[in-house]
């Protein structure tokens, strides 16, 4: 069970992170999919997590570095209690997912039609120029179709959303 967790810790440290939320005082993990209502799910778990202590949720950072985070992160537990909190029982384990043709337009409306930061380095790759050409929804899509096998220090609003391959990392049934 630890070697399993080594090999995705290994690929993945900076996403499990950043993405995966843990509570022991509620003994829930949340593990994060960008453009899947994530902010919103944040918002609501930083004030379950804020209750009855001297911290205001609205002072929270909405992308918290994971040294930010109100919740405990992956670096900050020894690897057995991790791998314990991953395929134990102990905790209640969820994410959110989203119709992945929805997510990839609601990426391509919010990220590269605005033209925001994550915008940058697709438009650079493409040869356009983000402050004069507009890039079309078709070019987005080929341009992760043509990196699809290279995704792991992606942005997180490009990739696929997954469950872990092993499927007693999973989530629980709701």
């Amino acid at each position: 069970m630890i070697g399993d967790m080594k090999k995705l810790e290994a690929a993945y440290q900076h996403q499990i992170d950043v993405f995966f939320n843990i509570s022991l005082k509620n003994r829930y993990l949340y593990v994060q999919s960008p453009k899947v209502a994530s902010t919103t799910m944040k918002k609501t778990l930083n004030r379950l997590e804020a209750q009855g202590s001297k911290i205001d949720p609205d002072t929270l950072p909405l992308h918290p570095t994971p040294r930010e985070s109100i919740h405990i992160k992956p670096f900050q537990l020894p690897a057995e209690m991790f791998a314990d909190i991953v395929y134990g029982s102990e905790f209640f384990k969820f994410c959110f997912v989203r119709n992945p043709f929805d997510r990839l337009l609601s990426a391509y409306l919010d990220k590269i039609v605005s033209k925001k930061n994550e915008a940058r380095s697709v438009y650079k790759t493409l040869g356009l120029s983000i402050e004069s050409d507009m890039m079309t929804f078709e070019q987005f899509v080929g341009f992760l179709y043509e990196r699809r096998d290279k995704s792991v220090n992606w942005n997180p609003h490009w990739p696929l959303a997954s469950v872990a391959e092993d499927p007693a990392a999973g989530p629980d049934p709701v």
